[in-house]
């Protein structure tokens, strides 16, 4: 009995530390692997073990310390303990009313850009934002963290999330498939979107707090892509997504002579195959020159108004179909693939899946443009791709690649070819044509009053290799909606909500060397344990 009191006694000496040495270890194993391993749970079991016996060796100590507390006054002891809770609750409080993140992530996944901040501070209005998450929906720890951000940052908003198969009576109220959208709120307006991402979420801000929605008009009437049709070919999906993005999509007849809507923000060019008439042409001509925001989807074949079009800024395409024996889907070396597309850092291919083009027309830069004319490639084929054109088919050696498969140009308007023609041609006498007008006496002076009034006004075009990445079959594969939807944005926003950056979980990594695994394994596993034990044993053998 008293060797078993000297062995406890030994061992409560020595026990704080082995308590402390395990729950240390389990600590840094748990940090190293991100998860309770197996023996990250056994050195915090020891640890425990360990602060037991060192507790049941000071019983004693422990109770006399307790009664001398309760002798010094048991008013005394409660005010001290009630003290302190007051305390805490009064700092949590203070927390609660003056919220701050400290963000020490690598790319800030936990703040929200500057240009999101700006936005909601010159806020007057109740925002108020719902997802619609099942509780197994992956996206719901994304989603939770981004609306504790917009949450955080403004008392005028207000967050949650609804699972529709918990509350299928409240998501119904709202009238749509809402699972795994977002929306956002605005007294009696609300905007909606597919897409969790800060850049979404910010702009559904920015459109249910404006006074219109953006409008996006297809070109009809040449026989282009649908956006009513259900074929597997038309654009009807596509439109779809606009939508639920809060914009307005509608088909635009130009063959009566009418201007571009003034509310356009983009003009949408989904593989038109009959050529325009020369009304048409003129009012395409004259919305681009005004700074108007074209999308060309295009194919092998177009018609001659597309080229003159393209030509305005600079831009051609080769003719022929892309093949890419490499990067490819579907083992169709004529549905070339793009699985890097950030690598030419723009701003359409920022956090952008990968996306492929059936059927994909190459574009090119004309050797001679205006050195306003900003021309920046978005994708790119890879460098085993090359074109088949006619002229290959006849013999000649086949177009080398890479091609580029998605291009931006963006110029001030006054710099455009096309920029005060129409002005220009009010000085021509009624039923006079345009050759010689060059040579009227008033002539360049009406051109320079033109482009003079539209400084500050730019022009934007995108042009995607093919339609059919848009189209009802393709859609919904691998990243091209995505696509679709950012060069719609980018064309019809302002270049702050897409300068906002695609934020994704930065998981940091530490690369060992084997010898660096053998070395951690030996100092958790076996040095620290018999560090432990032979303290224990020489202070049993200094007590025995």
């Amino acid at each position: 009995m008293t060797a078993g009191k000297t062995l406890l006694r030994s061992l409560g000496k020595v026990s704080p530390i082995l308590a402390v040495l395990c729950g240390f270890v389990a600590l840094m194993i748990y940090l190293f692997f991100l998860q309770f391993v197996f023996s990250a749970k056994l050195y915090l079991a020891a640890a425990c073990v360990f602060a037991g016996l060192a507790a049941l060796s000071r019983r004693e100590s422990i109770a006399r310390s307790f009664k001398k507390v309760i002798a010094a006054g048991a008013l005394s002891f409660t005010l001290d303990i009630v003290s302190a809770a007051a305390i805490v609750v009064l700092a949590f409080a203070i927390f609660e009313q003056h919220r701050t993140v400290l963000d020490l992530t690598v790319n800030e996944t936990f703040t929200l850009s500057r240009f999101s901040q700006s936005v909601i501070a010159k806020l007057n209005k109740n925002i108020e934002m719902i997802g619609f998450l099942r509780a197994d929906d992956p996206r719901i720890t994304q989603a939770r963290d981004l609306l504790s951000q917009y949450d955080v940052a403004s008392d005028l908003i207000k967050t949650r999330i609804i699972d529709p198969e918990l509350s299928p009576t409240e998501a119904a109220r709202y009238g749509r498939d809402a699972q795994g959208k977002i929306m956002v709120r605005c007294g009696s307006r609300e905007e909606w979107s597919s897409s969790w991402r800060e850049q979404s979420v910010t702009g559904l801000i920015v459109r249910v707090t404006s006074d219109s929605r953006p409008a996006i008009y297809f070109l009809s009437g040449h026989g282009e892509r649908s956006i009513v049709g259900s074929a597997l070919t038309d654009l009807s999906q596509a439109a779809q997504y606009l939508r639920f993005d809060g914009f307005d999509a509608a088909a635009l007849d130009l063959t009566s002579g009418e201007s571009v809507p003034t509310n356009a923000s983009v003009v949408v060019l989904a593989a038109p195959k009959a050529n325009f008439l020369p009304v048409e042409t003129g009012a395409l001509e004259n919305y681009l020159s005004h700074g108007g925001r074209m999308l060309f989807l295009l194919e092998p074949k177009m018609p001659v108004a597309i080229s003159q079009l393209l030509a305005e800024v600079g831009l051609k395409t080769l003719g022929g179909e892309v093949i890419d024996p490499v990067s490819n889907v579907f083992h169709d070396p004529r549905t070339p693939a793009v699985t890097r597309p950030g690598r030419l850092r723009h701003p359409i291919a920022t956090g952008l899946a990968g996306v492929f083009f059936p059927g994909a027309s190459p574009i090119t830069r004309l050797k001679t443009r205006s050195p306003e004319v900003d021309i920046r490639g978005i994708l790119l084929s890879s460098a085993a791709s090359y074109v088949m054109s006619e002229d290959s088919k006849r013999g000649s050696e086949p177009i080398l690649g890479p091609f580029y498969l998605a291009v931006s140009a963006e110029a001030p308007a006054s710099a455009l070819e096309l920029a005060g023609k129409d002005e220009a041609r009010s000085l021509a006498p009624e039923g006079r044509g345009t050759p010689g007008l060059q040579s009227h006496p008033g002539f360049e002076a009406a051109m320079r009053r033109a482009r003079k009034a539209l400084r500050g006004r730019y022009a934007r075009i995108v042009a995607i290799a093919d339609a059919d990445f848009a189209s009802n079959r393709f859609i919904d594969q691998f990243g091209n909606a995505q696509l679709f939807l950012s060069a719609v944005k980018w064309l019809s926003q302002s270049d702050e909500i897409m300068s906002i950056p695609h934020k994704s979980r930065h998981l940091g990594q530490m690369v060992l060397t084997s010898l660096d695994l053998n070395v951690i394994k030996f100092v958790s596993i076996v040095l620290l344990p018999l560090v432990a034990a032979a303290a224990g044993a020489i202070v049993w053998y200094q007590k025995r």
